[in-house]
């Protein structure tokens, strides 16, 4: 897994700037709903992620993932879609997130930078 560093992308690209470091991952992950359905979960930052997905969705649809994580396992994360990537999947913006798997989310973010070492 590698991470990316913060890169500004210009607001008239039509996209906007990242404001988290982020693991290029995949993870493994499930999208929660009336039917579970598993996903790989890439780019992902403590502000979101891609989900390579063959079921695109409308931008700001909530929806609740799954994403199992080295070091700390199984996190449930809500989150609304911000847009779809044609034949790829969508990205979402993780919302409303209870402070505990925020911080858990966060230490494994740091982990997996380069230069930190693996506990």
């Amino acid at each position: 897994m590698t991470i990316l560093n913060d890169e500004t992308i210009r607001e008239d690209s039509g996209k906007a700037a990242r404001e988290f470091d982020r693991v290029r991952g995949p993870f493994d992950g499930r999208w929660v709903a009336a039917f579970t359905l598993p996903v790989q979960i890439h780019d992902l930052s403590v502000g979101g992620c891609l989900i390579a997905s063959h079921h695109p969705q409308q931008a700001g649809r909530r929806i609740t993932l799954d994403i199992e994580l080295p070091f700390e396992g199984w996190l449930r994360l809500p989150a609304e879609t911000v847009y779809s990537r044609p034949d790829y999947g969508f990205a979402v913006k993780f919302v409303d997130v209870p402070d505990e798997t925020m911080a858990r989310l966060t230490r494994v973010i740091e982990q997996l930078k380069p230069g930190q070492p693996v506990v």
